[in-house]
This record gives C-alpha cells, sequence and structure tokens, in this order.
C-alpha cells in the first residue's frame, strides 16, 4: 500500500470525481518510488480509457484491448517485464 489505510474495515462513499483523483493520486506515488506501471483498459469506455493510460508510465506502457486481445496485452508485459529483469 502506498498510503495508510485505516485498520478497522470501514465503507466511505465518494463521488467519481474523488475516486480518480485518489487513483491517479495513487499512481503518482507509485511513479515517484520508481514504479513501473503498465495499465491494461480492458472493452472500456474512452473516457475510462484516457483516465486509466495518465496511470501508465508511458503511453507505451498502456494497452487498450478488447476480446482476445487481452491474451496479448499481457504476453506483451510479460515479454517486458522479463527485459527489464534481464537489463537490471
Amino acid at each position: 500500500e502506498l498510503t495508510a489505510r485505516p485498520s478497522e474495515d470501514s465503507v466511505t462513499d465518494s463521488s467519481s470525481w474523488t475516486n480518480r483523483q485518489l487513483f491517479l493520486h495513487q499512481c503518482e506515488l507509485a511513479k515517484a518510488l520508481g514504479v513501473t506501471i503498465y495499465t491494461v483498459a480492458f472493452e472500456a469506455s474512452d473516457a475510462a480509457a484516457i483516465e486509466i493510460a495518465e496511470c501508465a508510465s508511458s503511453p507505451s506502457h498502456f494497452f487498450e484491448v478488447t476480446g482476445s486481445d487481452l491474451v496479448g496485452a499481457f504476453v506483451t508485459i510479460a515479454s517486458s517485464i522479463q527485459q527489464l529483469r534481464l537489463v537490471e
């Protein structure tokens, strides 16, 4: 977890704007810690895909896919991670 969460279980109602801001904040925290972020928008609306793409480390770390293209996206991600391991 990138930010502290309460120790007790809780439910919080929030707006979609708040959820988006919290999502992007977590993405920025991860990036600041040097985490490489891959994102996949699977059969997502155009608006959702844009938001998901914002979280990715770069445009090449974002995949917008439908149907059976999902498998190919994860194969590409796995290959990329394997290359990172070989280089680092």
